[in-house]
């Protein structure tokens, strides 16, 4: 089998955006420390971006406490809980840090599922691309297609301390008041992912929400634990997930890269290529695509 090693160009672009002044914070802690020293360090963007989708925000404030919808979102809110008590605290971390109330932060991190729920239109997100580049090399390559407040993104080199004592480590583009994950980012565990949005035609508001989702992920223990995870949990709305691995966490005989479009009414085309030059394979709207050895 090809030896093969999977560079990110998240990490390249890492470095890139440091030169254009991206900034980076070095964290660590409980996962309310966490979120309370993002929040407190980036105050001053996050309250920015706040301004910046004032109108937006205050639809979905509106939208929350109106008859029609605040069942919904405030089922959404108490998904997070019950998925994962540890990405409340961050999120209880990040608006005492910034200043915000807990309810403008929830409402940041449903945006995807308020944008339903609400009746508002949803904000163009990101796009990747896998390039195989013919000599055992693989280039995996996320833009950021967002509009103009997210500008005001960061990077967090984070470790994380879990209430069950299990320490997360990873890097991560992370935008203002936003859980870390929803675009994309690396851990010590030997992989990484991105997320591109999904435009289902409807949401399930029994499901997780996309950031919490996300979030999720990186704090898992090996790319096995990834699919899992992906299985096992129901999704509010559309994302897909863009698996990589390098090191020893790199699977024998094939690429470790996958995606999955995580919804059943999905409208994009993604684009994978195979492990040999020339070859190629185009997935529409299916529930995994995978990168796979040639035969």
């Amino acid at each position: 089998n090809t030896e093969m090693l999977v560079i990110s160009l998240y990490a390249l672009l890492w470095l890139a955006c440091l030169s254009h002044g991206f900034p980076v914070l070095d964290v660590s802690g409980t996962p309310y420390q966490v979120g309370k020293a993002v929040g407190t360090h980036f105050r001053a963007d996050i309250q920015a971006f706040v301004a910046d989708r004032e109108e937006e925000l205050s639809h979905f404030e509106r939208c929350i406490h109106s008859d029609e919808s605040k069942n919904a979102a405030q089922q959404l809110f108490k998904n997070i809980q019950s998925f994962d008590e540890d990405i409340l605290q961050e999120l209880k971390g990040i608006a005492v840090g910034a200043r915000l109330n807990l309810s403008t932060v929830l409402i940041i991190n449903t945006a995807p599922e308020l944008a339903h729920v609400c009746n508002s239109t949803a904000v163009p997100d990101c796009s990747d691309l896998l390039i195989n580049v013919g000599d055992g090399t693989v280039v995996a390559g996320h833009n950021e297609d967002n509009d103009r407040p997210f500008n005001r993104s960061y990077f967090l080199r984070a470790k994380v301390l879990r209430s069950n004592g299990i320490e997360e480590s990873f890097t991560a583009f992370t935008y203002p008041a936003t859980l870390p994950g929803s675009a994309y980012g690396f851990t010590e565990r030997g992989f990484g992912f991105s997320c591109n949005a999904e435009f289902p035609v409807e949401i399930d508001v029994g499901g997780v929400p996309r950031y919490a989702f996300a979030r999720k992920l990186l704090s898992q223990s090996s790319v096995s634990s990834i699919y899992e995870t992906i299985e096992k949990t129901k999704s509010a709305s559309g994302f897909a997930v863009n698996i990589f691995a390098y090191g020893e966490s790199r699977s024998t005989g094939q690429i470790s890269i996958l995606s999955k479009i995580l919804t059943r009414f999905c409208c994009s085309v993604c684009v994978f290529l195979r492990d040999c030059s020339g070859c190629f394979l185009i997935a529409s709207c299916v529930r995994w695509a995978s990168i796979l050895p040639c035969q």
